[in-house]
């Protein structure tokens, strides 16, 4: 508890001293060094209290990493500002004098990268975010997940009071599928993502530039196997008895947030924007909703039976898309995507449903080919 406070009350002198927050500074870490305690012991997981990076959630039991290598503290990018900022130069004569001496010293740090700050307004930037570690969202939210897995079988253990309800209990598991929402908004960022690298003229290279597509497809893929396929770990039955939360509407939640992301104007226009700019490194909009898309329907492809949360996802999808094709006038590129996505939909369903078996699954995609009955 005392190093807690200890890296709380550090953040808030840091702020004291005039240094804003640096959301970039976890970004230049290497996933796999925030499983390296000897690493860690020396660098802390973060080089910046000012970032919002509280603990190292990457780590793994087996990892063995001791206190220093878990709660953020003050890093080398910390000490490096305070020098910027308060450092006394007798030699020259002027604050005017000092600009040009300070931005090469800039210069000269971003050789390496752990010196570098990133404003937590640049909110397009996957490498920016709030209670994020580590330089990649997907690897890293695989190691928080398994983490959390861990978590969940114990809480009603953990929470365990003489005497007492389970209200105890409400608030850890709240925290928990809180946590898991924290992952799944890092990797959800990266598409439609574009980098901000503040440079002087001075510095080569661009301010902005495209998230690669390699990454963007990562986090879909990533997406699709902890979201859309449904996180049944989270509704554990024991902790669910005992705080009279729905299972549905868990998972549900979580999906609908993700899909209301992915499916916005303002991401399908970043990646068309994009795909004008940088062709060759974007993610194109017509192989996005394709991907999408067949990570949506899976369960088509063998005639399987479609779970309840599946069809959940599936129906919100749907409307989502038909919702889209009736306002996207002024989008002409994803307008055409849609409505032609909307008959490729109708037309798959229209061959599922024969051969499918289950009485629920057949009932729900006749549903969906019902509300898909105005598409060509």
């Amino acid at each position: 508890m005392g190093e807690l406070i200890r890296s709380v009350a550090a953040h808030e002198v840091g702020h004291s001293l005039g240094l804003t927050h640096n959301f970039g500074a976890s970004s230049t870490v290497p996933v796999e060094k925030l499983r390296d305690n000897k690493w860690l012991e020396a660098n802390g997981h973060t080089p910046s209290i000012m970032d919002y990076a509280r603990f190292n959630y990457v780590a793994q039991p087996e990892d063995s990493v001791s206190e220093q290598g878990l709660i953020a503290r003050i890093g080398k990018y910390d000490l490096w500002a305070i020098e910027y900022g308060y450092r006394y130069y007798p030699d020259i004569p002027s604050a005017e004098k000092e600009i040009p001496f300070l931005n090469g010293a800039i210069i000269e740090k971003m050789k390496d990268q752990q010196f570098w700050f990133a404003s937590e307004f640049s909110t397009d930037d996957p490498r920016v975010q709030t209670e994020d570690i580590g330089d990649n969202a997907m690897k890293a939210g695989e190691y928080g997940i398994k983490n959390l897995k861990r978590i969940i079988p114990r809480l009603n253990a953990w929470t365990y009071v003489p005497n007492e309800g389970y209200k105890n209990l409400n608030q850890l598991y709240n925290g928990v599928t809180n946590q898991y929402d924290y992952y799944i908004n890092h990797v959800t960022t990266y598409i439609g993502g574009t980098y901000e690298t503040i440079k002087s003229s001075e510095q080569i290279g661009p301010v902005y530039s495209v998230v690669p597509a390699t990454l963007q497809k990562e986090a879909l893929s990533f997406l699709n196997k902890h979201i859309f396929q449904p996180p049944l770990w989270l509704l554990d039955t024991v902790i669910l008895a005992r705080i009279g939360q729905n299972a549905t509407q868990i998972i549900a939640q979580s999906q609908e947030r993700v899909l209301n992301s992915l499916l916005s104007y303002t991401t399908l226009t970043r990646l068309a924007e994009a795909e004008a700019l940088s062709e060759s490194r974007a993610y194109r909009l017509i192989n996005y909703m394709d991907d999408l898309d067949q990570y949506m329907w899976t369960e088509l492809a063998t005639y399987s039976t479609i779970g309840i949360y599946r069809r959940n996802l599936q129906r919100y999808y749907v409307d989502k898309l038909l919702d889209l094709s009736k306002n996207t006038t002024a989008f002409s590129d994803a307008d055409a995507i849609i409505k032609n996505k909307l008959s490729e939909i109708k037309a798959r369903l229209k061959k599922a449903i024969p051969k499918t078996k289950d009485a629920m699954s057949v009932y729900h995609l006749k549903y969906l080919e019902g509300k898909l009955s105005g598409i060509p």
